[in-house]
């Protein structure tokens, strides 16, 4: 798979990603100008980075041109029938993206689609009724629940609320009426999974024994989308300084208390969360019961005591800016050091820490300091931290040792590889050779 080339691309095409009225909260990956060798990638990182780029670059390209072909037949007086055939007369963007046709929004082109605009006789054959039953709904997958909660009014059973929400994702692109952003529905998302309520069987969700009991034990006001919609409506109206932040806090203080003012039963449940034995990954470091593995954690079973423990390691880590297999996951639960990317964690009251390692002054041999942008020291020496040269790369580089660097910027923001050491009179680096290219 090659990036699309230079020359078939047309800058005076405006597509419909530059539009300011679909600015909201989102996940986005924006281009940037530094320079990438490809040849430096792996055929994994290569093959994602030009899918990446071909679908940004489609935006300027010419559009996929169909042909629609839609026939009305009038059976009765009272009754017309169409169908329409889709032909497409050139796939346009397409082209280039090795996909002419998704699979889910597929086209259906007929004999239809070769007749000219006009009007037809026919004979009437013959009809057939067949019965058939509705089908449930399908199960929903992360990504249809997802679209599901940014369209949150069509489960509002109050017009009143629903008509606000609709109005105020108006033009917002993706959202009609829902409520959060797609970063705190994917947080809501994953804790239900933590939880154990849901489990994924392939792509779809479904709830657990679990799940189930406890929403059967809920009160009906908290089943329903109306009261998340209320709450949110008046956290909008405080944003606009139409609302004391009191409004809301004595709102929900109130329901709660309605609510744990009643009597419930206890939720009879001794089953777990997947219906099925699940084998135990380790022991909690804060209260020593069993840690259990999910799709995206190591957690603690402890969760649903009284009081709770919320020991929780993730698997895409954001301490560490990378995933923690499960290898590093058992040293952690024993109280070993875990080494990413020249950088070694450990855990520290539960939380996940990276372990300071001391830099010792190659000038006078006192620790370094350690800001945002340099390691310093009171004698005067500064070294400046580059994206390129990694915590490991740094103690060499100051115990005086050459090293191979790749990524370097010069002050143009031109990217070069090159071999550099620590100047001998510790006022910077310096470049020994660059390395060529292969």
């Amino acid at each position: 798979m090659e990036i699309i080339s230079k020359s078939y691309l047309s800058l005076y095409i405006k597509s419909k990603c530059f539009n300011d009225k679909n600015v909201t909260a989102h996940h986005g990956i924006i281009p940037t100008n530094v320079d990438l060798d490809l040849s430096k990638l792996d055929d994994k990182q290569r093959n994602i980075y030009t899918v990446i780029s071909n679908f940004y670059i489609s935006q300027f390209l010419p559009n996929l041109i169909k042909e629609e072909t839609k026939a009305t037949t009038k059976i009765l007086e009272t009754l017309d029938l169409s169908t329409i055939s889709t032909k497409v007369l050139d796939y346009g963007f397409k082209n280039f993206l090795n996909e002419k046709l998704d699979e889910e929004q597929e086209d259906e082109t007929s004999v239809l689609s070769s007749l000219y605009s006009g009007k037809y006789e026919f004979n009437f054959g013959a009809n057939e009724i067949k019965e058939k039953e509705t089908t449930p709904p399908k199960l929903h997958t992360e990504g249809t629940l997802l679209n599901d909660m940014s369209r949150i009014s069509v489960y509002v059973e109050d017009k009143e609320l629903q008509k606000i929400l609709k109005e105020r994702d108006r033009d917002k692109k993706g959202e009609n009426g829902g409520i959060g952003t797609s970063a705190t529905r994917s947080s809501i998302i994953k804790n239900l999974f933590l939880a154990g309520y849901v489990i994924l069987q392939g792509k779809n969700i479904i709830p657990t024994e679990l799940g189930i009991k406890y929403f059967e034990y809920l009160p009906e006001e908290l089943k329903k989308a109306d009261l998340t919609a209320k709450w949110w409506i008046i956290q909008e109206e405080i944003i606009q300084n139409q609302s004391e932040p009191t409004k809301l806090i004595l709102n929900v203080l109130e329901t709660i208390s309605r609510i744990i003012s009643k009597d419930y039963d206890k939720l009879d449940y001794t089953g777990n969360n997947e219906g099925k034995n699940i084998e135990e990954f380790g022991k909690c470091p804060l209260c020593g019961k069993k840690v259990f593995e999910s799709k995206i954690s190591y957690y603690c079973e402890g969760y649903k005591n009284d009081p709770k423990c919320n020991f929780t390691i993730w698997k895409e880590n954001k301490v560490t800016n990378s995933k923690i297999s499960e290898g590093q996951a058992k040293n952690l639960l024993v109280g070993k050091n875990i080494t990413v990317k020249g950088e070694k964690y450990k855990l520290v009251n539960g939380y996940l820490k990276k372990e300071i390692e001391k830099l010792e002054c190659p000038k006078c041999k006192q620790e370094l300091k350690e800001t945002s942008r340099t390691y310093n020291c009171n004698c005067g020496f500064i070294f400046w931290k580059n994206e390129a040269i990694n915590f490991k790369n740094t103690k060499e580089l100051l115990k005086g040792k050459s090293l191979n660097i790749y990524g370097l910027k010069n002050k143009e923001g031109k990217t070069y590889d090159a071999n550099i050491c620590l100047k001998k009179d510790f006022t910077g680096i310096k470049i020994n050779n660059l390395l060529n290219k292969k």
